[in-house]
């Protein structure tokens, strides 16, 4: 059957689409890996219960002088 310009251009794009894509999945694949590598490593700057308790307490401080 024939379905027409639209459907054919759409699967058209899709291929194109999928081609693009699959240089920024190698990318991620790879920044994945070594995240997974190096997760015993990687100590963080900033614990995140300090940072959250500061950002809080700014935004508390903030609304206190309104």
């Amino acid at each position: 059957k024939y379905f027409g310009e639209k459907i054919g251009l759409y699967f058209a794009w899709l291929g194109v689409y999928t081609q693009l894509l699959i240089p920024a999945s190698i990318v991620g694949i790879i920044v994945f890996g070594y995240g997974v590598a190096t997760v015993d490593t990687n100590i963080p700057r900033y614990p995140l219960p300090k940072v959250a308790a500061e950002l809080l307490s700014c935004a508390l401080a903030d609304l206190s002088q309104i």
